[in-house]
């Protein structure tokens, strides 16, 4: 499949993903929000949750 066919395919799903401001590039955060999800989950201090984060930077 070309670029061109999964975008055509999928043409209303990305106008509303760009309407809602959501970048392609934001699937990089999936996992980080999920960890962080995560961690809020077993009480984990808030400083420490971003203590984790930029460690991992």
């Amino acid at each position: 499949m070309k670029i061109y066919e999964l975008l055509a395919i999928h043409r209303k799903f990305f106008a509303s993903m760009t309407r809602q401001g959501v970048s392609p590039e934001d699937i990089m955060y999936i996992d980080m929000f999920k960890e962080y999800q995560t961690m809020k989950t077993e009480n984990v201090n808030k400083s420490d949750i971003y203590r984790f984060f930029v460690s991992e930077a």
